[in-house]
């Protein structure tokens, strides 16, 4: 491949393939440019493989965002399966695709809406099994991914292609009213007037948690009389009550931990989900709420003097707890040593009827995590509960270290805005 007119114009169109590759988040250099232009070079077109192996190899330096590389190429570098013409080059190559000799039938451009749902389902998918594989626990690992809710065993949205709503946002516009405060993201700088809104929608978001935890009721055989549930049931027979269903007992009420990270970067997704959670935990012995940034404090007591009124009266009640410096750096392997050996801000998890709730990113600043600090924490714990605010694009990317510490989790929910902070909550009062 020397400086002819037909090198010149793959050397473009490879620029214009990394230059795709830039809109979908993966970073490349300049170098990396070069590199890809020779590799290209001294290997040929004749082999449409090692065309694609030499590129993936110069241009992608993590293996996560392998998926974006090969759907990519493959809608870029597709197989016209024109006649050839000129050189042995069929229709187009050169201009959208690589000459690469061979024909083929015209591939049908693909959804991109539903190619992103794909690529997402695929690596929560991989991340699953990633986890399972390592975990010592019983129990299937779970993912709940808002708006498609909970990812069980493969990629089925419960809406069809294109309904996310950040995906019909983009197309349409930005939306007005309840919906878009909810959808907004929390960890982007917003104003004084957004974060009144977003602490205004929180009873609405406990009202509706809170109407779907008293529809939990199920009828069984054994137990105590149901009166209301006999009254829905004899609609049926004319008013008639032929059966009397019965209540199960409730087993006893689980104690309540929460481990959450209030370091600047997630400060504001602590605020609201300690806002809409404390309207389900009891203030007595069995809820306990420990803070940490990189070391661990109780504070049960002292939150009973916040005003809950928004995450900037959350930030002034932070200066006054003693041991709590939200500009510090953090480090998890640090608080869950603290948490789970020291007195000193310790967590009491004597009993295995311990629900434990954590909120973070999981990112450590580059230390040790100390996993098996966790996992002593977690392994008194009836379940273990991790909310993370950052999107599950960044899950375990750079210095997070969230993945060393999923293997001792049950379920693993992403809440980047207010909705899926809602949803972490109805999973922890679905737990108690």
């Amino acid at each position: 491949m020397n400086d002819s007119p037909d090198s010149l114009e793959v050397a473009q169109a490879i620029q214009r393939f990394i230059a795709g590759l830039r809109r979908e988040g993966v970073a490349v250099s300049p170098a990396e440019t070069i590199d890809a232009v020779k590799a290209v070079r001294s290997l040929g077109l004749e082999d449409r493989e090692a065309f694609r192996r030499a590129l993936r190899t110069t241009l992608v330096k993590h293996r996560d965002l392998f998926p974006i590389f090969e759907a990519r190429f493959d809608s870029f570098f597709a197989s016209p399966g024109g006649k050839q013409r000129g050189k042995g080059r069929e229709r187009g190559a050169g201009v959208g695709s690589a000459p690469t000799g061979r024909k083929g039938p015209a591939q049908v451009p693909a959804d991109p809406r539903r190619e992103r749902l794909e690529r997402r389902a695929g690596r929560v998918l991989a991340l699953r099994r990633r986890v399972e594989e390592r975990r010592g626990r019983s129990g299937r690992f779970q993912v709940i991914l808002p708006p498609t809710g909970r990812v069980v065993e493969e990629f089925s949205p419960r809406r069809p292609a294109g309904a996310d709503p950040r995906v019909e946002q983009e197309r349409h516009g930005p939306r007005t009213g309840a919906a878009e405060i909810r959808r907004l993201d929390l960890l982007r700088t917003i104003t004084k007037e957004e974060d009144e809104r977003i602490a205004s929608e929180i009873p609405r978001l406990v009202r509706r948690i809170r109407l779907k935890a008293g529809r939990r009721k199920k009828a069984s055989m054994r137990g105590r009389p149901w009166p209301a549930g006999a009254i829905r049931k004899s609609l049926s027979t004319g008013g008639v009550p032929f059966v009397i269903p019965a209540r199960r007992r409730r087993p006893r009420r689980p104690r309540v931990v929460v481990l959450a990270d209030v370091s600047w970067s997630v400060l504001r997704a602590s605020a609201l989900f300690l806002m809409m959670a404390s309207e389900f935990l009891k203030q007595d012995a069995r809820t306990a709420v420990h803070l940490f940034v990189d070391r661990c404090a109780d504070a049960s007591r002292p939150l009973e003097r916040w005003d809950r009124s928004g995450t900037l009266g959350f930030q002034r009640f932070l200066d006054g707890v003693e041991g709590i410096d939200p500009k510090a750096s953090s480090d998890y392997g640090r608080a869950f040593h603290q948490a789970a050996f020291s007195r000193i801000g310790g967590v009491r998890t004597g009993r295995r009827d311990t629900l434990l709730v954590v909120l973070g990113d999981g990112r450590n600043n580059g230390r040790d995590p100390q996993a098996w600090a966790f996992e002593e924490l977690t392994r008194r714990c009836r379940r273990v509960i991790w909310i993370d605010p950052e999107p599950e694009s960044r899950w375990s990317t750079g210095d997070s270290d969230l993945e060393a510490y999923l293997p001792y989790c049950d379920v693993v929910c992403e809440a980047r805005d207010l909705e899926g902070l809602s949803r972490g909550v109805a999973e922890l009062v679905r737990s108690l």
